[in-house]
């Protein structure tokens, strides 16, 4: 940790166990996931970042927009992640990119109980057309 600012890597590959209630999906043990961390999840072709950052998990797309660097190895600050490769930031609430506010990656809803973080893969913020 530097000044609060964590870098990470992990990358969990998952056998896509499902939860019947809608679209919910186990992704990770909480305990794979601590505070200030992120991992990369790995859905069939799509690569998602997960982080827990001030107590709150966040999912949004796992790469950065810019070249394509992965996520959840860059830098969390204040309610952002910051790609490692080439500094592009994004908001992990919003998936926005915090220089020109545009939405740039597709978020979505999280939630964790009895050791086991599920996101809602049908539930996922639309990107702007």
């Amino acid at each position: 940790t530097v000044t609060g600012v964590q870098t990470c890597a992990l990358t969990i590959y998952w056998k896509g166990l499902v939860n019947p209630t809608m679209g919910w999906e186990f992704v990770a043990e909480s305990a794979s996931l601590e505070e200030g961390q992120g991992i990369e999840v790995v859905r069939g072709s799509e690569v998602i970042a997960l982080f827990r950052h001030s107590g709150v998990l966040y999912a949004l797309d796992g790469l950065c927009m810019h070249q394509g660097g992965p996520l959840a190895r860059g830098k969390l600050a204040e309610g952002t992640i910051q790609c490692p490769w080439h500094g592009w930031t994004y908001d992990l609430k919003t998936g926005n990119n915090a220089v020109t506010c545009q939405r740039m990656l597709k978020t979505y809803p999280t939630r964790e109980s009895e050791g086991r973080i599920e996101i809602d893969f049908e539930e996922s913020s639309p990107l702007a057309s």
